[in-house]
């Protein structure tokens, strides 16, 4: 059996739900891949997973773990200028397009390669 992708229909959720289920669920995830993939795998707090990928020996040749951290964020899938009451925020909220924010990483990538300065 192929490995199907997983699609999760968050219709009829309150914003803060629809947050909360997304870090829940990416916590999951990082907490059953790490796992699979390396010895050392503990969960921080609701968000956060710690790794020991590996150790390094100190100038004495005693060993120390080298740590990761992953924490599950989830991103705004709504543009927002104003409050509940009509109010204007004081930060607009900005709707994460992936396909947007992996273009302008490429960009910047490619920028810093030939040593261009960030706008």
């Amino acid at each position: 059996m192929e490995n199907e992708k997983l699609v999760i229909d968050f219709t009829g959720m309150s914003t803060s739900q629809v947050y909360k289920k997304v870090r829940e669920r990416l916590t999951e995830d990082f907490l059953e891949y790490m796992s699979q993939k390396y010895e050392k795998v503990v969960r921080l707090s609701n968000t956060e997973v710690a790794v020991v990928l590996g150790f390094i020996n100190d100038e004495d040749g005693f060993p120390h773990d080298v740590c990761g951290v992953c924490k599950a964020q989830s991103k705004p899938y709504y543009n927002k200028t104003t409050d509940e009451k009509g109010n204007e925020l004081k930060r607009e909220v900005r709707e994460f397009n992936i396909d947007d924010e992996l273009e302008a990483a490429e960009l910047e990538a490619k920028a810093k390669q030939k040593g261009v300065p960030k706008k």
